[in-house]
């Protein structure tokens, strides 16, 4: 058999096929561990973010449940160290895909969380503010 027909008869897989929703996770956090103090690499983010949304997609309900937790923790993880507008914009079709297909009721507890953090964050910006005039 030549090159050519083998390569016509090769089947070829994605990597989001192949691989599960967990390991996309793990390989989240090990994104994050590994960049402690400083902002994430963030074109490394961006293509894990898309593999991460479409396993979300293809993945059991009782694969998303079991992981959630974890999950959860690294994008929000992301949104605190900080990330471009294209990576917030994943982290929130990751979240909103997430809740729908998994476990519904962390929903309020995360909304809750970011929007302390948001309110923490402008306080803190009008105190330097004050401080300065």
């Amino acid at each position: 058999m030549s090159q050519q027909q083998r390569s016509i008869n090769a089947v070829f897989y994605d990597e989001e096929d192949c691989l599960g929703f967990d390991v996309f996770v793990a390989e989240l956090e090990l994104i994050l561990g590994t960049s402690r103090d400083r902002r994430p690499d963030q074109v490394q983010l961006l293509e894990l973010l898309q593999k991460l949304q479409a396993s979300i997609s293809t993945s059991e309900s009782s694969v998303l449940k079991k992981h959630q937790k974890r999950c959860e923790a690294a994008l929000y993880g992301i949104i605190y160290k900080g990330g471009c507008a294209v990576v917030r914009n994943l982290v929130a079709t990751c979240l909103s895909r997430l809740y729908a297909a998994g476990d519904m009721l962390p929903l309020f507890s995360s909304v809750y969380a970011l929007q302390t953090f948001l309110q923490d964050k402008n306080s803190t910006a009008t105190e330097v503010r004050a401080t300065h005039i």
